[in-house]
């Protein structure tokens, strides 16, 4: 049996942690994000109808995972290497960001050629074939 004592003191260490303060805060943003989204959700789908926005949905969900892979994961391997950088390598910052903005513009713009050659494929692909020229035009 835990001993209250040790408990109490295990969650007083645990509230002035600062890895739990920033994990809260960021905890919290994430569920606040979530949860606006979902109320979002609730009123477009209300405003489009079950048809209209079961095709947006289908849009948004191939648009995004299309930008997911166009952007090759550089997010959050650009934000470790900068954080790196700017300790130990300052001036090696700015070739750093322009070499992986420059790599991020150039696939991402390879593949929206792709999506806009293939958009009737992808269209048939995900069972939409009506979807095609939001498919080839609005991109993410």
């Amino acid at each position: 049996m835990i001993n209250r004592v040790s408990l109490h003191t295990f969650c007083e260490r645990l509230k002035s942690s600062d890895l739990f303060k920033d994990s809260f805060w960021a905890l919290a943003g994430s569920a606040l994000g979530k949860g606006l989204s979902l109320l979002a959700g609730i009123a477009v789908a209300r405003f489009l109808g079950k048809e209209v926005y079961g095709e947006y949905g289908t849009i948004r969900t191939t648009l995004f995972y299309i930008a997911i892979v166009s952007t090759f994961g550089f997010g959050y391997t650009a934000t470790k290497f900068v954080a790196d950088y700017i300790s130990e390598k300052p001036e090696k910052l700015k070739s750093l960001v322009w070499t992986f903005l420059k790599i991020t513009l150039v696939f991402s713009g390879l593949l929206a050629l792709v999506q806009i050659i293939f958009a009737a494929s992808i269209a048939l692909f995900i069972d939409a074939p009506n979807l095609e020229f939001q498919l080839r035009f609005f991109h993410c």
